[in-house]
Order: C-alpha cells, then structure tokens, then sequence
C-alpha cells in the first residue's frame, strides 16, 4: 500500500493488480469505520461562496498551504485586483509527492480566465492578465492519470503551495457590501439584510446559488439593504451573495449566507373516520348496548354516537363524547327491539366520514324452554301476557315476576346477539 519503490510519486492504490482482478481502494480501506476513523477535515471550500480570501502583501505577492484530501475535493481561494499582471502556481513538494495538481481561475460572473493541467508536471501555473475585478483560484487534483492501465493507478491526493503575484487594490467599484444575513420568513420565503459600505452605489445586486451556479435573481436601489426572496420551497436551504454596482463597476462580493425555509404548515382539516365499531348487548346488572371502535384521528374535537330503530332509514344523535373517547354504552335499549349504530368523528373544519355501521338484536324469548309469553322490560305493554296467565292479581303478579326470571336468566345465556 502506497510502497512507491524509486518513482517520483508515490500514490495509495486504487485499482486492480496485475494478478487480480478486485478493486482495491487503500484509503477507502484505511478511513473506513474498521479503523476508528475517516478522512482528515476539508481546510478550504470547494465554491466560490465558500472561498478564502488571499492574503495579498503590498508588494502584490502571497502563498498558502493546502490539502486535497481526496481527488475530489476543490479548494478555493478569491481575491480583487485593480488589473494588470496576474501569476498564479500551485506547487507540490519535492522530490517525492502524492499529488499531481491543477488549477483553474474565473471571474465573479464564474467565466473561466486560465487553467493548468497538462500532466506533465505535477505542479500547476497559470498567468494572465486580470481586468478589474474579483476573481476565485481553485486547485484541485488532476484525478486518474491519462496514462493510467487498468491495473497501474492509483489516489492523486496530497499537499500543495499556492503562490503568486497579484498587481493589488481593489475594483473601481463601490465597496463592497457586509454582513449578509438570511432567515425564513416562512416556507416559502427567504429575507435577506446586509450592511451598505459604499456611499455611491446605484444599486446591489443579489444572487442566489442554485444547482451549482450563481444566478442573479434581483437588483434594489441605492441604499437598500433588505430584500425579500418569496416564492421558494418548503423544506429547502437557500445560499445568497450581494454586491454594490455603480457606473464604473461592481464592488466585490459580500459573505455568503444561507437559510433553510421549514416544512410548509399543515392545512387544517376535518377528523380521519372512526372504524372497526362492534356492539355487543350486556343484560348484567341492567340492560345495555356496549360500542366500541378505534380513533383513527388527531384532530377531533369529539365523537357523535347515532342510533337507527327502523334498521338505518333515519338517525337519532344519541351521544356526543369528548376526543380520544373509543367507547360508549346505550342503556336506553328494551327487549325484543334491534338497534343500528355509526359513529363520526368532528372538529370546527368539519365531520369525518361515518364509521361502518353495527345491528344489535336484543331478543325476548327463550331457547331453553317455554317460560311464557313474549315479554319487554317493565315499561312495555303486558296486556298479551296477561291474556295467558292466571286471572287473580296476586297471582298475576307472582307469575309475571317469574317469567321475568327466566326471560332476564336467558337474556344472560344468548346476550352477544350482534348482527
């Protein structure tokens, strides 16, 4: 792994091998989860809105040091000129290096100005000369040799120098704005503000970063320093810049910032429908339907209990419950009589569908044996059950509390009658 013998660079593998042909990643292998750690942390970001400046002496000349971690880190570095002579390298260490270096120059409209990456060295210089203006240098790795076999290749990551000249001073534009800051108004809107450096500006312009490009998406007056970005996605980070503009150019660019719209508010709406409602006729210690059923909602204020006599072709509002309630018993039930039954669910939007509906049969007469006549609870007519019982009231009054023994006994044997 890595063993570069007498080559002037030395690279981890990644590829196959002359005698096999499995893929062979060393640094996947040495950074994964097996060693206790990854890859060292990024030093410098990989956009222009992320970009360091160059410190630039007075002289005009500057250097700094960096890392590619990996061949596919960018790092990248701005800075303004006034315009002139502009040189720019991207050196490795010698004589023994992992990294074969490129680099790339572009303008703050991200045109690009000057690359290097021929390969043939494992530095990288670039010249030209500059207009006016703020410019971002990104160095990078070249990648997978050219030259590179199937089986004879490997990581081209390590560290760089970047050096250089630069004819310093700033465009001839306004100052450049400050402290830019973004926050979601809501989740569809992005509001901006920023300090305004420059007393003779005509204007700013804003632009936003979207799908890996600057894109310019408005301009405010003179003095303005606030702007609202309606219109966007919920649940989404947005990036933003500002510059000053006047008739003799653009200012640089003021920091980056970025604001995350949260998840558009739920619509409110009526109760999800109760369901799986079963009723089951109880005779112990009194009469009674017992109904439950499951709470499908979140949002109920209540539940409705309705009740049908005529088998569902009108409806009684029986109850109404409080939320979360999942059950109810109806003791207003007389024997011999069969109850239909729904339930819905309300808040101030609206009802809910109807739960299914459930038939209880409450039946009178008994299978066990003949003990009398058909018979309701007290409040029922009774004159057919007197027809057939004995004539005197003392004894009418004995056989009926005797009847209602046996009727109420088997009522207690056959009770789940639900249909």
């Amino acid at each position: 792994m890595g063993n570069s013998y007498g080559a002037a660079r030395s690279m981890w593998w990644y590829g196959t091998s002359s005698s096999s042909s499995t893929f062979q990643d060393d640094m996947a292998i040495i950074s994964s989860s097996t060693n206790g750690f990854g890859y060292r942390l990024d030093d410098y970001g990989n956009t222009s809105g992320s970009a360091s400046p160059l410190s630039v002496a007075g002289n005009g000349t500057f250097s700094v040091n960096g890392v590619i971690e990996r061949m596919s880190d960018l790092d990248t570095f701005s800075f303004s000129t006034a315009g002139g002579a502009v040189t720019l390298s991207a050196a490795v260490p010698a004589p023994y290096n992992n990294l074969d270096a490129r680099i790339e120059v572009r303008d703050a409209a991200g045109n690009l100005v000057a690359s290097e990456d021929s390969g043939a060295s494992y530095s990288a210089t670039v010249s030209f000369t500059a207009a006016p203006g703020t410019y971002y240098v990104t160095v990078a790795s070249h990648g997978v040799s050219p030259s590179a076999t199937a089986n004879n290749y490997g990581q081209s990551v390590g560290q760089f120098t970047l050096s250089g000249t630069i004819v310093p001073g700033q465009p001839s534009g306004p100052a450049a704005p400050s402290n830019l800051a973004a926050s979601a108004a809501s989740s569809t809107q992005v509001n901006l503000t920023w300090t305004d450096n420059a007393g003779d500006e005509d204007g700013f312009k804003i632009e936003r970063y979207d799908n890996g490009v600057w894109t310019q998406v408005a301009t405010v007056g003179a003095n303005v320093t606030s702007w609202q970005d309606a219109g966007r996605a919920a649940s989404t980070t947005y990036t933003y810049r500002v510059r000053a503009y006047n008739a003799s150019g653009d200012s640089a660019f003021s920091n980056t910032a970025s604001a995350t719209t949260p998840a558009a508010p739920q619509v409110p709406s009526a109760p999800a429908a109760p369901s799986g409602l079963t009723g089951a006729y109880k005779s112990k210690p009194s009469r009674r339907v017992n109904l439950t059923w499951v709470d499908n909602a979140n949002n109920e204020t209540g539940f409705r209990v309705y009740r049908s006599t005529d088998g569902g072709a009108t409806w009684t509002l029986l109850t109404q419950l409080g939320a979360n309630a999942t059950s109810y018993s109806d003791s207003a039930v007389v024997s011999g009589s069969s109850y239909r039954y729904r339930v819905l669910a309300y808040n101030d939007i609206g009802t809910s569908a109807v739960s299914n509906e459930v038939t209880v049969s409450i039946g009178i007469t008994s299978g066990k044996g003949n003990h009398g006549a058909a018979l309701g609870d007290a409040s029922d007519d009774l004159t057919p059950a007197y027809q057939s019982g004995p004539s005197d009231n003392a004894s009418q009054t004995a056989w009926l509390n005797a009847l209602r023994y046996w009727l109420d006994r088997d009522a207690e044997l056959n009770e789940n009658v639900v249909m």
